[in-house]
């Protein structure tokens, strides 16, 4: 079992460095997930990409909270599985 965890030690270490690389856009990120929830939820697909789009991200934009090069709200609350 303790080998077993020492090869996980490689996939932490990656996640790390991922995480590291993320740190700036964390909070914008998170921030536009929670609008994304509170906001679009329940609407089609193409109202809350138009919302996100024309009103979220140039909200953000204007107001130099930084994002993710391509913010996805689905990325922040959902694994790749699940989206998939």
């Amino acid at each position: 079992m303790v080998g077993a965890l020492g090869s996980e030690s490689v996939r932490w270490q990656q996640a790390i460095i991922d995480l590291g690389g993320k740190i700036d856009v964390i909070v914008g990120d998170v921030l536009l997930a929670s609008a994304f929830v509170s906001y679009v939820g329940p609407f089609n697909k193409q109202f809350r990409d138009d919302i996100m789009k024309n009103y979220f991200i140039d909200f953000f934009k204007k107001n130099k909270i930084p994002l993710s090069d391509n913010p996805n709200p689905l990325v922040i609350l959902t694994d790749e599985a699940t989206i998939a």
